[in-house]
């Protein structure tokens, strides 16, 4: 059992217990407190294991060792496995404080420069002599059609 205690964590490894279970039934002498090194050691039969530990608040652990990633093993018979459980505290939020906003002043608006209305007068000549044109040509086809149509068919 390894406890490491990288942000203001006091814990050690006996605030931790430990069970291995087979088929989710604690083995003799489970469940027990957590070791240092050498750790605490076990002598079972062949069959397939669960190490796991309950839980400790501002902690979190992994499992380690030859081929372990995780709390489940699988023993044959001879076999010798090590199982490492490592738990780390965890580090804390801190409140930052949120700062007071500074006020601002609300920005007047800039009034538009006003518009002189002028009355009277004599508008601008803008006109382009092609517009006259184009209108006397207008009124011709206009006096054409009307002309047109109102001839008389002699025979």
């Amino acid at each position: 059992k390894v406890v490491e205690n990288h942000y203001a964590g006091t814990a050690v490894p006996s605030d931790f217990v430990l069970h291995v279970t087979l088929h989710g039934v604690d083995v003799a002498g489970s469940p027990a407190v957590g070791l240092a090194a050498p750790g605490r050691a076990y002598t079972l039969a062949a069959g397939s294991y669960a190490v796991t530990e309950d839980a400790v608040a501002g902690y979190a652990g992994v499992f380690s060792g030859e081929g372990i990633t995780t709390g489940f093993v699988t023993l044959v018979a001879g076999s010798d496995v090590t199982i490492t459980r490592t738990n780390s505290d965890i580090a804390t939020a801190v409140a930052v404080p949120t700062p007071t906003p500074t006020p601002t002043a609300t920005p007047t608006p800039t009034p538009s420069p006003s518009r002189t209305t002028v009355t009277g007068g004599k508008l601008p000549k803008t006109a382009s002599p092609w517009f006259n044109l184009l209108a006397l040509g207008a009124g011709l086809i206009l006096l054409g059609g009307v002309g047109f149509t109102s001839r008389k068919v002699l025979r």
